[in-house]
């Protein structure tokens, strides 16, 4: 590690502004354990980075590994508030929305996603499985075929469907969801099954 560390002072005396060098700065604290000087350095990519948000949101992702919530939500909400319409940022949020219990706001964020990237994957997951804790079959279960009119072939989707339709005492659907899932992927589902 000294001869990196070495070689990557050499490269931010000669251009200390270039955002990769900060990078790899912050990849040398972290397999180092430094997590104070990792968050200085991810900081620092923020600061000199031409493509400032989509690093805030990885440094948010570290603060989450950190257990700092709070500095997450700061960096998060003011990408969210310059970005409206950035999706990463926006699942992001309400990735720590839905973990603070915070369904409400978490749905608004997922939907925000969805209005922003309507073929989003991830959003409409997210938004099913919101709809899901809340014990909202059947918004569930329109999430849920929306998305797999988009991916046939995602296991996970159909899983929570077969969650939902059995929150809905469709257990025929149920079955049928959970025998699609597991023809897909037979390692999929987890091993407690609904």
């Amino acid at each position: 590690f000294d001869e990196a560390e070495a070689l990557l002072a050499k490269a931010r005396a000669a251009d200390p502004k270039y955002y990769a060098n900060n990078s790899a700065q912050a990849l040398l604290h972290l397999t180092r354990n430094e997590s104070e000087k990792a968050d200085a350095s991810l900081q620092a990519v923020v600061e000199t980075s031409p493509n400032r948000v989509m690093h805030e949101v990885r440094w948010a992702a570290f603060k989450l590994q950190q257990k700092d919530p709070a500095g997450a939500r700061r960096i998060l909400e003011a990408v969210v508030q310059r970005r409206a319409d950035y999706v990463p940022a926006l699942l992001a949020l309400a990735h720590l929305e839905n973990s603070e219990q915070k369904s409400d706001a978490a749905l608004e964020l997922a939907n925000k996603a969805v209005a922003t990237e309507p073929f989003g994957g991830e959003a409409i997951l997210l938004a099913g499985q919101i709809k899901l804790q809340r014990q909202d079959w059947d918004g569930a279960i329109v999430e849920l075929e929306r998305l797999l009119s988009l991916f046939p072939n995602n296991p996970m989707a159909h899983f929570h469907l077969a969650r939902a339709h059995v929150g809905k005492g469709e257990l025929n659907k149920a079955i049928v969801s959970l025998q699609t899932a597991i023809g897909i992927d037979p390692a999929y589902p987890p091993p407690v099954i609904l």
